[in-house]
């Protein structure tokens, strides 16, 4: 994964070096928490395939993400950016050896961060109906009243990132 510094709104290469010490989600769910703390508001996340559905592959996938992320940071918007995470997390779900979706990842890394309120609209990318992940943050956002939004294919091509 791409973890080029000036592709990541808000992020500072200490933060980048502090990723590669968690040993568990919940403790990579902590520094999410103090960095969304320290984010000014309002907050939104892109939500869409990585790992599961979407483009048909992981690679594809995180490009469709980025160019979500920097349409809505053209309208201004202040991105929770997920991505930086991916390392962790595989590294977590490697350790676990489980076969399958790891819905663990979901609950003790997503949910305390949108159960916090701090972040206020999920924007969906195209094909989002297509991964277990997205499928879980709409329920969610339904559940804890987190303005939902849509991006469109459109709108993705329209961004040069």
């Amino acid at each position: 994964m791409d973890m080029n510094l000036s592709h990541y709104q808000h992020w500072t290469q200490e933060e980048m070096d502090r990723l590669h010490r968690f040993v568990s989600y919940s403790q990579a769910s902590e520094f999410a928490m103090e960095k969304l703390k320290r984010l000014p508001q309002p907050v939104v996340q892109v939500c869409g395939p990585l790992t599961t559905g979407g483009r048909g592959s992981f690679q594809a996938n995180v490009q469709m993400m980025h160019q979500g992320i920097c349409l809505l940071v053209t309208q201004g918007k202040v991105i929770f950016d997920q991505r930086p995470f991916e390392v962790p997390m595989f590294k977590v779900l490697q350790s676990r050896k489980n076969s399958g979706y790891d819905h663990s990842l979901l609950e003790e890394f997503y949910l305390p961060l949108f159960e916090s309120g701090l972040i206020k609209e999920f924007h969906f990318l195209p094909g989002w109906q297509s991964s277990t992940g997205a499928k879980w943050e709409h329920k969610q956002a339904c559940k804890l009243k987190i303005d939902i939004f849509y991006i469109s294919e459109l709108m993705l091509q329209e961004v040069k990132s």
